[in-house]
């Protein structure tokens, strides 16, 4: 009886093992072929080791501007961006909710640009698993203290900022909050609306250059400038001058121009140029010139007076165009439009569009430098710079098998232990990949030649890229 156990128990698991070969090699025929190169299917992840917490890569980073704040009346800031901080009376409190009273002090910077968002650290991912980033339309850092202690803004106090905007979102970007520094979440509604402030500033320049007139007696006209804003022209008014030659057209005595100019160039002779600007919405601003030589019909004794008057009082109005023209360059530099939204507290702020990493294709990059060093001891860190996408992406060295390909104009970063840069121009990375030869199934493996430089050498290829 024990025998004929042994021999079916014998025979059984010769039987499973005929099997076994023949299942391995059926496994074999099958996958050979189907697949000659005998490349691997890439195996899914779910977790990654992103950087959830602000870490600028480099010792530059985007500086803050300060301004000193009465918290009772609280205040209105403006910055050269275009960009206006308004912040509610009563409306800054501690940290046990008691109102603040007295000077605070308010830092902010804000961030347009993938360089700006790379120099400060700050993450552009989600800790979901899902490989999930923001493409940011535009980001703001708000903070304050009082006497070096945090202080906090009240959730209900109507504080609003309206953020700098170089395009319209479109309907698909929300306003972001980085909640403890770490982890976006929702914060609420934001509006897209016009520079308000930019229009009327330069309006206002616009009107105090104007009024000047010409009345046109055929070959003949006369200046008619305004006396307030033009005190240096109002010599000349009531003189009749004699258009020798010029660019003069019909209808330009009907405009009032920007600006008036009256230079002696001879005996009896002046160069009179006038010029007016149409602005814009669009940015596209147009400027009209019109340049003459004419003689005043005056005596020789009333045309010496008039030059010494009027060369002392263009002397004063040079010094006020001066003052008008970098003024006005001053408000062209804001932006047209701004993204308004309500402060419900301090912190950072983002205009974004969420991208969802799992639909783009998945790279595995090596790199040259790594034969240097241990990448995973020495915790390396991988910056992907999308600048078409205004976002970065920070990969720790465990997840270098999983840079997403988004079809954007990207750079790569890497930051080595020495104190280099490591880095892949836009350029370069487009050559290496091409986009009809990747694949979603299969690994994508490139290795790259980098370009080393400082950190201080860094920052101005930076702003090359």
């Amino acid at each position: 009886m024990i025998k004929y156990n042994n021999n079916v128990v014998l025979k059984t698991f010769s039987f499973i093992k005929t099997i076994s070969l023949s299942f391995i090699v059926f496994i074999c025929v099958y996958s050979c072929s189907n697949n000659v190169n005998s490349v691997k299917i890439k195996k899914s992840k779910s977790n990654h080791n992103f950087t959830h917490e602000i870490t600028p890569p480099l010792k530059k980073n985007v500086d803050f501007v300060s301004f000193t704040l009465d918290a009772e009346k609280g205040g209105e800031f403006h910055i050269p961006s275009g960009t206006h901080i308004s912040i509610a009376p009563n409306s800054i409190i501690d940290d046990n909710g008691n109102l603040i009273k007295g000077k605070i002090k308010l830092i902010f910077r804000e961030f347009h640009n993938t360089k700006d968002i790379f120099l400060s650290g700050i993450p552009m991912q989600f800790n979901n698993g899902n490989n999930d980033f923001l493409e940011s339309a535009g980001m703001v850092e708000l903070r304050a203290s009082q006497n070096d202690t945090p202080v906090y803004l009240k959730k209900d106090s109507e504080s609003f900022i309206d953020l700098a905007s170089h395009s319209k979102p479109s309907s698909d970007f929300s306003l972001w909050y980085l909640n403890k520094d770490k982890d976006w979440g929702d914060a609420g509604d934001y509006n897209n609306i016009e520079n308000e402030r930019r229009s009327t500033s330069l309006n206002k320049i616009k009107k105090e250059r104007r009024k000047n007139k010409l009345k046109k007696k055929n070959l003949f006209f006369d200046l008619y400038p305004n006396q307030e804003r033009f005190p240096h022209l109002t010599v000349w008014e009531g003189t009749t001058w004699e258009c020798l030659s010029g660019n003069y057209k019909n209808g330009y005595e009907r405009i009032n121009w920007d600006q008036v100019d009256v230079e002696k160039i001879g005996n009896k002779k002046y160069k009179i140029k006038m010029s007016k600007t149409f602005y814009s919405y669009d940015n596209k601003d147009q400027e009209l010139n019109c340049e003459m030589i004419a003689k005043p019909i005056m005596t020789k004794e009333e045309l010496k007076r008039k030059n010494e008057e009027y060369a002392s009082l263009k002397k004063e109005y040079s010094e006020f165009l001066k003052k008008s023209k970098l003024e006005e360059n001053r408000i062209k530099n804001e932006s047209k439009l701004l993204n308004r939204f309500r402060l419900t507290g301090f912190g950072i702020y983002n205009i974004d569009k969420l991208q969802k990493d799992e639909i783009l294709v998945k790279l595995k990059l090596k790199f040259d430098f790594e034969k240097d060093f241990l990448k995973h001891i020495n915790d390396v860190k991988l910056y992907v710079l999308l600048h078409d996408r205004n976002s970065v992406l920070t990969y720790r060295s465990a997840d270098w098998d999983q840079i997403p390909y988004t079809n954007s104009k990207t750079s790569i970063v890497a930051v080595l232990p020495e104190g280099k840069i490591a880095y892949v121009d836009p350029l370069s990375f487009s050559k290496k990949i091409k986009e009809e030869e990747l694949s979603k199934t299969i690994e994508n493996n490139f290795t790259f030649t980098t370009q080393k430089a400082s950190m201080s050498k860094f920052n101005d290829i930076l702003k090359q890229m």
